[in-house]
């Protein structure tokens, strides 16, 4: 299947947004364009390994260890942010399990997350 430039540009907005009601306006304005009765975010634990790379289609720059989107993981297999950005970023707060509000957790194993956007 093809995506349009703009509509991956919009969801790596959606996934590395600091600003989850900018991102919750962006599904929207998919959801409107693909005439969808509901959305969903799924997000991948090896997802962390392209983040940069979805970071950079969000917009970030790729290069800057401070202005890019950059994740590890830590000796126990946890999710590791690696600077005030990354732990800013809607992927990260939500695969952290923090709350994000217009976020609901619809399904979540090891591997992946999968949240419905209100």
């Amino acid at each position: 299947m093809h995506f349009p430039d703009e509509d991956v540009k919009a969801v790596s907005a959606v996934i590395m947004a600091i600003d989850p009601d900018k991102g919750l306006q962006i599904a929207r304005t998919l959801k409107q364009k693909h005439n969808s009765s509901e959305v969903y975010l799924m997000l991948f634990l090896n997802d962390a390994f392209i983040s940069s790379i979805i970071g950079y289609a969000a917009g970030y720059n790729l290069t800057s260890r401070n202005e890019s989107v950059r994740m590890t993981f830590d000796e126990n297999g946890r999710l590791v942010g690696m600077n005030n950005l990354t732990n800013q970023t809607t992927y990260y707060r939500l695969w952290t399990d923090q709350s994000v509000e217009g976020y609901t957790l619809f399904y979540s194993n090891k591997e992946v997350k999968v949240y419905r956007l209100n």
